[in-house]
């Protein structure tokens, strides 16, 4: 009897992973929530990425501010927390909240840069460089 159990635990397990293979995707191809899948912070990341591209600053900056807050939070997701909200406070025109999310990314992770295509952004950019020239004094 523990056998069949165990064979349907099994079974509903795998049937519960098919269609949701990776921990990138927002949602899974069925529907479920991928947070079964994934760490809880990364789950609020990726919700708070996805919020930033479809232009819903408002949400995005709550998600990222959760991750910013979780105190299981790898350094390189709240790294990536601070750089989005530096780039949502940048075009909502508060360049100062934009400077110091980038001074709070560049303290967790001094080598943290922005790629080629950000940092030559023509509002953030700018604002970018000049937080990593005073956080490298």
């Amino acid at each position: 009897m523990c056998s069949l159990i165990k064979i349907m635990l099994i079974s509903l397990l795998a049937i519960n992973l098919v269609g949701c293979a990776s921990s990138k995707l927002v949602f899974c191809e069925d529907g479920r929530d991928p947070i079964w899948f994934s760490s809880p912070s990364k789950a609020m990341l990726d919700r708070g990425v996805t919020s930033y591209e479809q232009g819903n600053y408002s949400v995005a900056m709550t998600r990222l501010q959760g991750v910013i807050d979780y105190p299981a939070a790898t350094a390189p997701q709240k790294v990536e927390a601070y750089k989005l909200s530096a780039f949502i406070h940048c075009i909502s025109g508060r360049e100062k909240m934009c400077s110091e999310s980038f001074k709070k990314a560049l303290q967790l992770d001094p080598k943290f840069d922005l790629t080629p295509a950000e940092v030559g952004h023509p509002v953030w950019g700018p604002v970018f460089l000049t937080a990593k020239k005073s956080s490298a004094n």
